[in-house]
C-alpha cells in the first residue's frame, strides 16, 4: 500500500499537479506512506516463515519506493534532512532483502513459479533508491552512495 501511495505521488508531482506545490503534494504523500510503511511492515515481518515466495521481497520494494520518494523531496530546494532518512530507509531495504534471502525458496528459480522476478526486481529499485539518495547526499557522503549503487546494480544484472 505504501508503495502504491509513493507511485502516485511520483506521478503527479512528475505532471506538475500541486496542491500547493509538486513537493507539497509529494511531502503529504510521504507522510501518508511513511506512516502506513511503519504501521505494517512490522506485521509482515513478523509472519515471516520459511520458505518464502518472491512476493516476500515486497517488504524491500515498500521500504525502498518510500526512501526514493524521500531522496527525491530531499534533493529540492530547502533543507536537506530528508536525506538522513532516506539512507536509513536505503539501508534498511537493504537488510530487509538480505532478511528474505536467507528464508527464500530457491525452488522457485529452477521452477519458474515467477517469484525470482520480484526478487530481481527488488534489487533494481535498492539501485534507484541507492542512486536517488547519492544524488541527494552532499559530498562527503555522495562518493561511498554512488559505489553502493554500482554494487547493488552489479547485483541485479547478475541476477
Amino acid at each position: 500500500m505504501a508503495t502504491g501511495i509513493v507511485s502516485i505521488a511520483l506521478r503527479l508531482a512528475g505532471f506538475g499537479w500541486a496542491w500547493r506545490t509538486p513537493a507539497a503534494t509529494a511531502a503529504a504523500f510521504l507522510g501518508v506512506a511513511a506512516v502506513l510503511w511503519a504501521v505494517l511492515l512490522p506485521r509482515v515481518v513478523r509472519a515471516v516463515r520459511r520458505p518464502l515466495p518472491g512476493a516476500a521481497y515486497l517488504v524491500t520494494v515498500a521500504t525502498q519506493s518510500v526512501a526514493v520518494l524521500g531522496a527525491m523531496l530531499a534533493a529540492g530546494p530547502g533543507p536537506g534532512r530528508l536525506v538522513w532518512t532516506a539512507g536509513v530507509l536505503l539501508g534498511g531495504g537493504l537488510v530487509l532483502y538480505f532478511v528474505v534471502l536467507a528464508r527464500f525458496d530457491l525452488g522457485q528459480v529452477a521452477a519458474g513459479a515467477g517469484g525470482h522476478w520480484v526478487a530481481g526486481g527488488s534489487l533494481a529499485i535498492s539501485t534507484v533508491a541507492a542512486a536517488r539518495v547519492a544524488a541527494a547526499a552532499g559530498p562527503p557522503a555522495r562518493a561511498p552512495l554512488e559505489w553502493l549503487t554500482l554494487a547493488v546494480l552489479a547485483a541485479v544484472l547478475g541476477w
